[in-house]
């Protein structure tokens, strides 16, 4: 294991600390997270794919069921895999929860992939037929929307942020050297 590992990062008491990582959807986040785990030799935890696992397609489950339902569960997933040697992967809207950003910035070192207006904005766009709260709406407003009540919460609880505008190639040696910095 990775020795960042070894002892608790700055300022956190807890030696039983993981990897975090946020953003909003299709940042790359998934993608990231299994080459950083691999890097790091960690157990890789996507919260997205663990919900499909054992409760569907999110949108689907969310028509039949509610948002809340579906963060009430995400929540719980996220708590539960907030153990040491693990790296997870949360979905864009899980720090909306006070309770998943205490728990994040007690436990783990959380990466942010900080993604642009225009990069929100075309997800936004391609992804109208799918997701019912983007129908009949302009991918402008959503996005600036979107961006302005989260981006303050990935802020509250990031430790490394990596700007979208980064190659994607120097994701990895960015954040193995940030994580670095922790270790004491």
């Amino acid at each position: 294991m990775f020795k960042i590992f070894k002892k608790p990062i700055r300022g956190k008491n807890n030696t039983n600390w993981c990897v975090a990582i946020v953003g909003m959807n299709a940042v790359g986040k998934s993608n990231f997270g299994k080459r950083l785990a691999s890097k790091l030799k960690l157990n890789r935890i996507d919260i997205d794919q663990e919900f499909l696992k054992k409760h569907g397609v999110i949108k689907d489950f969310i028509k039949k069921n509610s948002e809340e339902d579906f963060r009430k569960i995400e929540t719980e997933l996220i708590l539960k895999s907030l153990k040491s040697g693990n790296l997870i992967v949360t979905g864009g809207g899980a720090l909306e929860s006070a309770e998943v950003r205490s728990a994040l910035k007690e436990k783990s070192a959380v990466i942010w992939i900080k993604a642009g207006k225009d990069k929100v904005k075309k997800h936004i766009a391609e992804a109208k037929k799918e997701r019912h709260e983007f129908t009949n709406k302009d991918p402008e407003l959503i996005a600036t929307e979107l961006l302005a009540k989260r981006n303050p919460l990935y802020e509250e609880v990031s430790d490394i942020t990596i700007h979208e505008n980064v190659p994607f190639s120097q994701y990895l040696a960015i954040a193995v050297a940030e994580l670095g910095k922790f270790y004491k």
